[in-house]
């Protein structure tokens, strides 16, 4: 008997032991999405991880531990980067040469306990990440203030920078991300900051992208057999303000009324299905609020739509619809995605209908075992992602939660990805990007405006990984050729970018 219970508890503390499953992969890489699609190609099943980032991976961490203790590890991030055109992160200083690097930190926990008497296991974890970067340059001249950062460029995005105190030709900014979550067979649980893409493309998605800076959310997803549900609820920075009056007789009595500036909130929730019709065949079903007041309880009912629920707070909200789609076959993927911006069901199919539309069809061909190719097109018309009320406008610190070139916009990228021997990666990419006047006006015609803005990028990309003492480096060399109409001082320039990376992938 006493043999019976030794073993029953060496059975129970084995269950109860840390296991080595998959986990949140939060720091997104280009190559890695281009490999992971040639995978997926070849299997001929689709995968989430064709339209849902972060998604669950297994990671391979092989750098350096600053910290190590039992499933919590803690690894150094540093990135050391040079541009003869400043990586077009202000339109006026394209042909400055800029130098930026990167420190930065990196934590990770992941504990797997296995539940009792059963193969079921539950994984907790947690992940941090907080990057400082410095940028040096800007033709030896004081960086200006208060600018959007990389306006024209979808590779970055930053929330916040201040000028650098010395050398004076510089800038600094940071950025911080971080998430809980709960793995679980039938659901996963996540809440943090960090950068969400709901949708099958690589340009951009029209509903949710990784291109705008992390916001703070919370996404539950339901893992049926066919079936997955996400739920995300984020809170988005509007940069809108508003005075708030108050009275203050104790601390002044000379001045009685004064104000309080207060930050206007707006949040973005989202509903979304996703059907594998069958392994090679999936359809993407979604509902999309931008609401710019408090966040009401009413958006937070999952069974509930969303067109009922911003009905009874008075219409007041901005109400996005859309479905996206992804079909494998003979060595190809076949993918598109439509949305619908404020739909006014009745009036469809009348001339002066109050429905504005965006849409996507994208393709991409294994033409060898490890050569990809792909070509994407996105249309938007001028008054997606726009409102009579600017503050349900789905921006984030600036930039669009959407697509990145917003409203009135005509996008096509043609990418060819090269996997080749020794981890090296080589990408070809031609993108040509037309930008109009998105406005909330009816009738206003696509691409109508007299100063369309224009950008044709051809870029010539290799990513090679060499292993160090320390971990991995990835050394980076991209030659880029822009040609712009309406967005840079000079229109045709050449950025040669060199990079060294490790343990970050920009």
């Amino acid at each position: 008997m006493f043999k019976n219970m030794k073993k029953n508890k060496l059975f129970f503390l084995m269950i109860l032991s840390p296991l080595f499953g998959y986990e949140f992969i939060f720091d997104y890489s280009e190559s890695y999405n281009f490999k992971n699609e040639i995978e997926v190609i070849n299997s001929l099943e689709i995968d989430n991880t064709l339209y849902l980032f972060p998604h669950l991976g297994s990671k391979q961490n092989n750098y350096h531990s600053i910290f190590e203790f039992d499933d919590l590890e803690i690894n150094p991030v540093f990135a050391v980067r040079f541009s003869n055109a400043s990586f077009e992160i202000f339109p006026e200083y394209s042909n400055s040469d800029l130098f930026w690097i990167s420190p930065g930190i990196q934590m990770d926990f992941k504990k797997t306990i296995g539940v009792p008497f059963s193969n079921i296991n539950i994984t907790f974890q947690g992940w941090g990440r907080f990057h400082k970067h410095s940028a040096y340059g800007f033709d030896d001249n004081y960086a200006p203030k208060n600018l959007l950062m990389f306006p024209y460029n979808p590779d970055n995005s930053f929330e916040f920078y201040t000028n650098t105190r010395e050398p004076k030709n510089g800038i600094d900014f940071d950025e911080a991300e971080g998430a809980f979550a709960v793995i679980t067979p039938w659901a996963d649980i996540l809440i943090g900051k960090f950068r969400s893409r709901l949708g099958p493309f690589t340009s951009g998605n029209l509903s949710l992208s990784n291109q705008s800076p992390g916001f703070a959310q919370t996404q539950v997803r339901l893992k049926l057999q066919k079936l997955n549900v996400i739920l995300t609820a984020g809170d988005l920075n509007s940069e809108m303000f508003q005075y708030v009056g108050y009275e203050d007789n104790d601390l002044s009595n000379d001045i009685p009324n004064s104000a309080l500036v207060q930050r206007i909130p707006r949040y973005v929730v989202n509903h979304r299905l996703d059907y594998n019709i069958n392994e090679n065949f999936r359809i993407g079903l979604y509902e999309q609020v931008i609401i710019g007041h408090s966040l009401s309880l009413l958006y937070l009912v999952p069974t509930m739509p969303f067109w009922s629920a911003q009905h009874s707070l008075g219409d007041t909200d901005n109400l996005q619809m859309g479905f996206d789609l992804d079909y494998l076959h003979n060595n190809s993927r076949y993918y598109a995605a439509f949305i619908i911006d404020e739909w006014a069901p009745y009036s469809t199919f009348k001339s002066n209908h109050h429905n504005w539309f965006g849409i996507q069809a994208g393709f991409s061909r294994l033409l060898y075992d490890k050569f990809l190719f792909k070509m994407e097109y996105s249309k938007i018309e001028p008054q997606v992602y726009t409102h009579n009320h600017p503050i349900n406008e789905p921006f984030h610190n600036g930039y669009p939660i959407g697509f990145w070139s917003r409203g009135d916009s005509e996008d096509i990228l043609l990418n060819i990805f090269f996997e080749g021997q020794n981890d090296l990666n080589i990408i070809f990419e031609v993108q040509h990007t037309v930008m109009g006047n998105p406005e909330y006006v009816e009738g206003l015609n696509f691409l109508e405006s007299e100063n369309l803005k224009k950008r044709i990028n051809y870029s010539l990309k290799f990513d090679k990984k060499i292993k160090s003492s320390i971990g991995p480096l990835n050394y980076i060399f991209n030659l880029k050729k822009i040609e712009s109409v309406e967005l840079y001082d000079n229109p045709s320039f050449i950025d040669c970018q060199i990079a060294v990376l490790y343990n970050i992938s920009y």
